[in-house]
């Protein structure tokens, strides 16, 4: 009996496993021959049609169950070819995803009669997981605008500049932070899925242009004039009285003349 027989004899219509079995042979004729990318294809087109499967069924029953066994063999033999094909990051990712199907298993799924090249080929799988993708970095490439702009990194609270664009990490959360001449900088905390290939484009807006003011010149205060209330001027001989101006006594060199009342007395000034 073939392995699909077993696992689901009694658990889906003799058509439907029909069609299961026929899609999953297919699949392993292709990984024999050292087709990795046809099988991988295969074995992708059946997954949907197991999930499928399995939602006809009442969850959390041993019908559930072993649908679920049969979706994590089928990562392992997608897993297994694309680690064939050094294809190493996307292997650890689907590795990863069936050590989270065992893991919602009940202990007692060993017991019930699957095929026994299941319970070798799971452990495999947890092995290289356990062993190999621990080591295995996630890619991150930077596509950044204007093309001059820089890529720095904060790692234990400094900024580190990258030398080029593409990084690769065993980190989950990244802080970058762009920067170029004449651009606002652009800082950012980047979730990074393990094992993943993530593609970030940032681009940066240019910082507003500062426009000089000049100062107006300074202007020096201009004096007031003072405001006399009355100024006797000696030296022009002109006395100034609340506005008014009288005449008591002009001198000149060149006629030398007295002004003299008629009476012969000098003049009275006040």
């Amino acid at each position: 009996m073939s392995f699909w027989l077993s696992l689901w004899l009694f658990v889906a219509p003799f058509t439907a496993t029909q069609d299961l079995e026929k899609d999953y042979i297919q699949g392993l004729t292709f990984s024999r021959n050292k087709q990795h990318k046809q099988a991988i294809t295969a074995f992708k087109r059946l997954l949907p049609k197991l999930k499928a499967t399995q939602q006809q069924r009442t969850k959390g029953t041993k019908d559930w169950h072993i649908m679920t066994l049969g979706q994590s063999d089928v990562l392992y033999h997608i897993g297994y070819n694309q680690w064939q094909l050094k294809q190493r990051r996307r292997a650890c990712e689907t590795f990863f995803r069936i050590q989270k199907m065992r893991a919602s298993l009940p202990k007692s799924w060993s017991t019930w009669g699957v095929h026994p090249d299941l319970p070798a080929r799971l452990k495999r799988a947890q092995s290289l997981f356990t062993s190999y993708c621990p080591l295995i970095p996630s890619h991150i490439t930077f596509h950044v605008s204007p093309k001059r702009a820089y890529i720095e990194l904060k790692r234990k609270g400094r900024w580190l500049r990258l030398s080029n664009m593409t990084l690769q990490t065993k980190q989950t959360s990244l802080t970058i932070r762009v920067m170029a001449s004449f651009h606002l900088p652009n800082t950012q905390t980047i979730a990074l899925p393990r094992w993943s290939h993530k593609h970030v484009h940032i681009k940066l807006r240019k910082a507003p242009k500062i426009v000089a003011r000049r100062q107006p010149p300074k202007r020096l205060p201009v004096a007031k004039k003072p405001d006399y209330g009355w100024v006797v001027w000696v030296g022009v001989g002109a006395v100034i009285v609340g506005g008014g101006v009288t005449t008591a006594l002009v001198l000149t060199a060149k006629t030398n003349n007295h002004i003299v009342s008629k009476d012969n007395q000098p003049p009275k000034l006040w």
